[in-house]
């Protein structure tokens, strides 16, 4: 079957779909030449902390679940706690429906 990759991307911050272009794309996944007045500017990118893309590496102890799946409670706590942050520091925002967490870990 003829396969159309995607060239350009309209939807994401360029930190963001840096992931999947060098990933998925070989690198040759292009943002769209305004994507920045596409996709916004926030506030809170401005705190290091709140980029678009953010890695933190949380020392825990790894806990079986009910299931299969592993849990680490200190990342869980972390969380939370920058999520409490963001809450107070952004009020009016519905950060319920805009903030995306990924965890390797489904009991997490």
């Amino acid at each position: 079957f003829p396969v159309t990759m995607l060239s350009e991307q309209f939807r994401m911050h360029p930190r963001i779909a840096s992931f999947p272009s060098e990933m998925f794309y070989g690198g040759e996944l292009l943002d769209a030449p305004m994507i920045l007045q596409l996709v916004g500017q926030q506030p809170w990118w401005k705190v290091r902390c709140f980029a678009p893309v953010t890695y933190w590496n949380i020392p825990g102890q790894e806990t079986k679940g009910d299931g299969h799946s592993f849990a680490n409670d200190a990342e869980v706590d972390f969380i939370m706690d920058m999520f409490v942050l963001l809450s107070k520091l952004y009020p009016a925002v519905d950060w319920r429906r805009r903030l995306g967490i990924i965890s390797p870990y489904l009991e997490q």
